[in-house]
């Protein structure tokens, strides 16, 4: 599978302990594990004090069009 065919994964993290949760990108990578090494390595330019990864697919669409999304084949 290249990384073009591997799924799309929204990275999310936070900066303080009370802090939001904030969109911060967007990798692809084969598997969870993979997704969560690369955003860790690709976003370690702040000292995060939590950072999530979410399949992009996951995510439930309550406004716009499917056509409108980055990413979407």
């Amino acid at each position: 599978m290249s990384i073009e065919e591997s799924p799309m994964y929204e990275v999310f993290a936070r900066e303080k302990l009370d802090g939001p949760l904030s969109h911060i990108g967007c990798i692809r990578a084969a598997n969870r594990e993979l997704a969560a090494a690369h955003a860790g390595m690709t976003y370690s330019e702040k000292p995060w004090v939590e950072m999530c990864v979410a399949p992009t697919d996951s995510f439930l669409r309550c406004i716009g069009d499917d056509k409108d999304v980055i990413g979407h084949v």
